[in-house]
């Protein structure tokens, strides 16, 4: 709906909300204005208000993802773990226990490999 229909429909709700301003079956409820469902400049007013609060954007919900694919930090439980097993189980092995994908598990060995350097890394495994 572009700019100029929407100030045609605010006009037209105005105009209807003008008529009904003496009606006694018309009340206020909290800040919003209560409008009467059997008349039909009710009705008339309710369709109006549909449309133009049909156009409101409704903020997209972001599903956060969950599981395989989700990146998330090592710990140092999980780094102690992959030293302690790794040569002793399969990567396949250590990545279900701890939950990653076996990629995971050689990217992070290889990382603590760098890291901690060649000899460190053949004392503890």
């Amino acid at each position: 709906m572009t700019r100029e229909q929407k100030k045609r429909l605010r006009l037209q709700l105005s105009k209807l909300l003008d008529r009904c301003d003496g009606c006694e079956h018309i009340g206020t409820v909290n800040i919003g204005i209560h409008v009467c469902g059997t008349c039909p400049l009710g009705r008339q007013i309710r369709i109006i208000g549909k449309k133009l609060d049909g156009e409101k954007q409704q903020p997209k919900r972001v599903k956060l993802p969950q599981g395989r694919g989700v990146k998330r930090k090592w710990t140092d439980d999980e780094d102690r773990y992959l030293l302690e097993h790794y040569g002793r189980k399969t990567a396949d092995e250590i990545a279900e226990a701890l939950g990653r994908s076996r990629k995971a598990v050689m990217k992070r060995r290889q990382m603590l490999r760098q890291k901690r350097g060649e000899a460190e890394w053949l004392k503890t495994s």
